[in-house]
């Protein structure tokens, strides 16, 4: 075996205990592991591993130099780590890490794999029966490694997409249809309003902290089509009062996709259900001081903790999502809303509401800041009503008698 090969091949023993996340390998008998909470940025953040759980010295060309030359290994390391995305890293982790093991399992040497390799890992999933995400996903895992180890010849043979194909086709045929995210409507909007804010207060009292603050960030969501990780690092100082709108500035968004700004807008309407209204009562009751001149470690999606049984704010700490999420269901099934929403609810039905009340897919794509137009069609679901509306626009067929 080559040093390379030596320096990579890593067995149970050697990985890091951290607090898991989900069984990642089945079938290779007691050589089972576990995929760490936050994926490979943690071995990348600790300074021990290259994504993939390869080191920079099993880049093709790096190796060699840092044999004779060990100062150079942490400008590589520096200069590799961060080549490709974490997401990326992450979303084939969970193949790579098996093939790992099952190189090491079966003498095969990894990174640096062969075709053989490849494919007899290949011919292991089929036993394993694995799923259709797995195919899918088995081929590209391999490319991502490849190009981490910057191969200028691929090892992966012809025959891995053929087969991968194959099999797709195959579990097509029993795959579940894929579940979409039911909308969350305006009329259930209107009700969490009413019950969370203006109930309360028509009897001299606060809303309630927890419940206000998943009130909000539904708000939010339904008007500015925002994501969650958008959301969470919104501080007081990336909101801004305009008098006739409020302007939040999202620091980190996937969907600024035209790089112009990442900013959205909540128009002033009018009314109890007007979102600038709600986002003023939000800063008068927890003290936020919206604008430039407010603190970035003053979350609007902040935790909350116990003290002597008063349910008290904890600005500098931003909620997490499973938490999020828990406490949203809770809070819907307490009004009598019962349907199996997600976060991704309430974007789609903030999209179907624009859509719907007669704006084209050119404004909705603008206004969610998307590239193409299909995306605003993703998370349309249309009503009954409008799909019928739509139906009755067709050229009606004409009376008139015609001479034969």
């Amino acid at each position: 075996m080559s040093k390379m090969a030596e320096r990579l091949i890593l067995t149970i023993e050697d990985e890091v205990e951290i607090e898991t996340q989900e069984e990642i390998v089945e079938g290779l008998g007691n050589m089972q592991i576990q995929t760490a909470e936050n994926g490979v940025g943690n071995m990348i953040g600790a300074n021990r591993f290259q994504p993939h759980g390869i080191d920079v010295s099993q880049i093709e060309g790096v190796g060699q130099i840092i044999d004779e030359q060990p100062q150079y290994h942490d400008a590589f390391r520096q200069l590799f780590a961060g080549h490709l995305a974490q997401s990326t890293h992450a979303a084939y982790d969970w193949i790579l890490t098996p093939f790992r093991i099952f190189c090491s399992a079966n003498d095969f040497e990894y990174p640096m794999f062969s075709s053989r390799a490849a494919l007899q890992f290949l011919g292991w999933s089929v036993m394993q029966e694995k799923g259709f995400q797995w195919f899918k996903k088995f081929k590209p895992a391999l490319t991502s490694l490849e190009i981490s180890l910057g191969r200028s010849k691929s090892e992966i043979p012809p025959t891995i997409a053929a087969g991968c194909s194959a099999m797709m086709r195959k579990l097509a045929a029993t795959k579940p249809p894929p579940r979409k995210c039911v909308p969350f409507g305006e009329t259930e909007l209107r009700t969490l309003i009413q019950e969370i804010v203006w109930k309360p207060k028509s009897r001299g009292q606060a809303p309630s902290t927890v419940e206000f603050r998943a009130l909000l960030r539904i708000v939010t969501y339904f008007f500015t089509w925002s994501r969650y990780s958008d959301y969470c690092l919104v501080s007081e100082a990336d909101v801004e009062d305009k008098g006739d709108h409020i302007r939040i500035n999202f620091i980190r968004t996937k969907q600024d996709q035209f790089y112009s700004g990442t900013k959205s807008y909540l128009p002033l309407v009018g009314g109890k259900y007007c979102p600038v209204t709600l986002y003023r009562l939000y800063a008068q009751q927890f003290g936020f001081n919206f604008g430039p001149q407010g603190s970035k470690k003053k979350y609007l999606n902040f935790m909350v903790y116990n003290c002597n049984g008063i349910i008290k704010p904890k600005y500098h700490k931003s909620l997490g999502y499973g938490a999020a999420m828990t406490s949203m269901r809770e809070i819907l099934i307490k009004y009598g809303i019962r349907k199996a929403y997600t976060e991704n609810s309430f974007k789609s039905g903030g999209v179907t509401a624009y859509i719907e009340s007669g704006n084209t897919l050119e404004a909705t794509m603008i206004h969610g800041r998307w590239r193409g137009l299909q995306t605003p069609l993703y998370y349309l679901r249309a009503t009954d009503q409008y799909r019928l509306n739509l139906a009755r626009n067709i050229p009606k067929i004409s009376n008139a008698q015609f001479e034969i």
